[in-house]
């Protein structure tokens, strides 16, 4: 089931310039809500505005579709609540830095991270990548093909797998332990792991046919 809310025409042109101009939708929400408009058909409308720009459909005219409260929550209640992969805690401890999460939501589980790269690895990326920006592009609903919409302005591009080196360690397939003397270890798509007791100055393999290797973390044991 769903409600139907009715707007007058002339609202839909003053939420897209405001979003044109890059005002944030809660921003507008706020506003429509401070001239007494019902928070829900607020967010309802906002919303339906901004999927439509970031989908490349039309425009609602006069009225958008807004879920029935009583199924909504009826669904928020029957939702299967995923098993976090992170521990709990506002902080992640790596061999090289600390990551920072800002942000966790569980329906569904996610997280947000800061620190993850350090600026120097930020900028050698950023400069992999600058030749190869192409205009963000958006799914024609008709044709299934890739379009370049007009409301877009960002730019994108990827790195194919192993496509060059620097690529390769960033996908945390090395680390070091905390020792005096440090252990250095590192792990290859081919699935073997190699390590160094004297900071790489000699290496051993100690394991092999392993499945590719893609992260590898390492933990000092008291004896």
């Amino acid at each position: 089931m769903s409600l139907l809310i009715r707007f007058s025409p002339q609202l839909g042109p003053w939420v897209s310039e405001h979003l044109d101009a890059g005002r944030a939708p809660a921003e507008l929400v706020r506003l429509m809500v401070q001239q007494q408009m019902a928070p829900e058909a607020a967010q309802a409308i906002v919303g339906a505005f901004v999927h439509a720009r970031a989908s490349g459909g039309p425009l609602p005219y006069d009225s958008v579709e807004m879920p029935d409260p009583d199924a909504a929550n009826d669904a928020i209640a029957g939702y299967r609540y995923e098993t976090a992969r992170l521990r709990p805690g506002n902080s992640i401890s790596t061999s090289d830095r600390v990551v920072r999460v800002a942000a966790r939501a569980a329906q569904p589980v996610l997280a947000v991270l800061n620190n993850v790269l350090s600026t120097d690895e930020c900028t050698r990326l950023i400069e992999l990548a600058r030749p190869r920006l192409a205009p963000s592009t958006i799914v024609d609903p008709i044709t299934g093909r890739d379009v370049i919409a007009g409301h877009r302005s960002s730019f994108g591009m990827f790195f194919r797998p192993q496509e060059n080196a620097f690529m390769s360690v960033l996908r945390q397939a090395l680390a070091t332990d905390s020792l005096a003397s440090a252990g250095v270890y590192f792990g290859t798509t081919s699935g073997e792991l190699y390590g160094s007791a004297d900071e790489g100055e000699s290496w051993s393999r100690i394991a092999e046919h392993l499945p590719a290797i893609l992260s590898v973390e390492t933990l000092v044991v008291d004896r």
